[in-house]
């Protein structure tokens, strides 16, 4: 069945969110948990998105640790693919609340 405009997709498993081919479907997600630079036109414009709006209105919890933890582990030289896949709980908690404010996942992980 292909989905109409109006129409939400179901949202990725766990399994499918987790799957690594040669990255994760929400590879350019984490860009919503950094706050360092906060300067960056490419990293302000993923956390202005509404979606991650709609994760600290649900989960304000969630979002300051997944922020604090990616920019951590970053600003410390975490492997970012390390990083992902040990934040990746988190994560898809993160994604499927954000999910419910978008009609398809391009919309998050773009």
């Amino acid at each position: 069945m292909v989905n109409s405009p109006e129409t939400p997709s179901e949202p990725l498993t766990y399994e499918e969110f987790t799957t690594w081919n040669p990255t994760p479907p929400y590879n350019n997600m984490f860009l919503m948990f950094l706050s360092e630079p906060s300067t960056d036109p490419i990293i302000m414009g993923y956390r202005r998105k509404p979606y991650r709006f709609a994760l600290i209105q649900e989960n304000p919890e969630l979002e300051a640790e997944l922020t604090r933890e990616m920019t951590n582990g970053l600003l410390n030289n975490e492997n970012r693919q390390s990083l992902m896949k040990r934040l990746e709980p988190k994560l898809y908690q993160a994604y499927l609340i954000m999910r419910k404010s978008c009609l398809e996942d391009s919309e998050l992980f773009t």
